[in-house]
């Protein structure tokens, strides 16, 4: 199984204990300069969109909205950054999730009172759930989202990581009280031809994660107990699980 991650947009580089969990499970990964390549590889069995700080392009954005439609599977987790992402925020919008202006902070579920130290409600089934105990995650600087109405009735929109009803988007202006979504995925059943012509049908799968301070090593490995990683490695590998094709 391939795994692609973007770069270009000042993304964040994997720490060892992430590449590692790739190679236990198998997973190769190499890297796509969408600017560059203008395409998505055709061996791409996953796109990882690890912590942009700047916007992808209309031509990017073009490209990954695409590749969701063909069955495609992306994973991305946001940053923080001062810069307008409106082009990937608008994909992710396209997804039913509206991503929130400022930072999120949890008033009720924070670690030791540090409100933008979260720890998030979670609630994973399945493939997602593989391994999860305790369900102790804990993300950093994250970015809330709420759940919209998609572009098309044909997606749908699961969120496992909440905060409580004291969760606040906080910018320098305002704070907003409300029940952020920090991890979520959108999925869409879409028909599309096989290398034989033939019609089957594919899943596209985009999850999201609101920071990417999830899977950075000064979080993962400074709290041993936590399950950042698991989570992380199970919405990866969960993604890949949908790869097989289904014929109608």
């Amino acid at each position: 199984e391939k795994m692609y991650y973007t770069t270009g947009h000042g993304e964040a580089a994997f720490s060892d204990s992430v590449t590692k969990l790739f190679s236990k499970n198998n997973l190769t990964t190499d890297e796509v300069n969408l600017m560059m390549t203008g395409e998505i590889p055709d061996d791409c069995d996953l796109l990882i969109i690890d912590g942009a700080t700047s916007d992808f392009t209309k031509d990017e954005v073009k490209l990954l909205s695409s590749y969701l439609k063909k069955g495609g599977k992306i994973v991305t987790l946001l940053a923080q950054t001062n810069k307008s992402m409106k082009n990937l925020y608008g994909l992710l919008k396209d997804y039913g999730l509206t991503v929130q202006s400022g930072y999120i902070a949890d008033t009720e579920r924070s670690y030791q009172g540090n409100y933008y130290y979260l720890i998030p409600n979670l609630s994973v089934s399945g493939d997602m759930a593989s391994g999860i105990s305790s369900n102790s995650v804990m993300m950093i600087n994250s970015k809330g989202m709420t759940q919209s109405t998609p572009a098309r009735d044909s997606i749908s929109t699961d969120s496992f990581m909440t905060t409580s009803s004291n969760g606040y988007a906080v910018t320098e202006k305002k704070q907003t009280q409300g029940t952020y979504v920090l991890g979520a995925t959108s999925t869409e059943s879409v028909k599309v031809k096989n290398s034989k012509g033939k019609k089957v049908t594919k899943e596209s799968r985009l999850t999201v994660y609101g920071s990417n301070m999830l899977i950075d090593e000064q979080i993962t490995s400074s709290f041993s107990s936590l399950e950042n990683l698991t989570l992380f490695t199970n919405s990866v590998t969960a993604s890949l699980d949908n790869a097989d094709n289904v014929s109608i």
